[in-house]
C-alpha cells in the first residue's frame, strides 16, 4: 500500500482545490493538492515537497485532519489529510497534476458534485461546522 499526503488550505473560510488534469488519476475532479510519500521520506517532508512542487508553497503549520485508504489505478493507498493554517507564498499552477486552483467558501466545497474523493465531504463539512 502506498502512503499519500493531502493538504487542506484553509483561508478566510474557504478551502483551495485543484481541478485534475486530464492526463492525470480522477481527470476533471476537483482534489486537494498532494500525493505519494517517496521511499525513506517522512510525512512532513512529503508534504512540503508535494506543496511546493504542485503549488509553490511551503506549509509552516498544519495538523492531521483525517485518514482513510483509496483505490485508484496503481492499486490501494493510505491518504493523511492535513489541515495548513499558515504556510509562505501564493498558491499558484506549479506542475501539471491541475489545470485550474480555485479557492472555495466552505458551504460550496461540501457541495461539489466532482469531487476526486467522497471522503473529502465530512472533512470538509467539519471545518464548515467548526467556523
Amino acid at each position: 500500500m502506498t502512503t499519500c499526503v493531502g493538504a487542506l488550505m484553509i483561508r478566510d473560510q474557504a478551502v483551495l482545490l485543484g481541478r485534475r488534469a486530464s492526463h492525470k488519476s480522477f481527470p476533471g475532479c476537483w482534489d486537494i493538492p498532494g500525493g505519494h510519500v517517496e521511499a525513506g521520506e517522512d510525512l512532513a517532508s512529503a508534504l512540503a515537497r508535494e506543496l511546493a512542487e504542485e503549488i509553490g508553497v511551503t506549509p509552516l503549520e498544519w495538523r492531521l485532519l483525517s485518514r482513510f485508504e483509496f483505490e485508484d489505478e496503481g492499486g490501494w493507498s493510505d491518504l493523511l489529510i492535513y489541515q495548513i493554517d499558515n504556510w509562505a507564498g501564493e498558491p499558484v499552477l506549479a506542475n501539471d497534476e491541475h489545470v485550474e486552483l480555485r479557492w472555495f467558501p466552505l458551504a460550496d466545497a461540501c457541495d461539489l458534485e466532482r469531487l476526486a474523493a467522497e471522503e473529502y465531504r465530512p472533512v470538509l463539512r467539519s471545518l464548515r461546522d467548526a467556523v
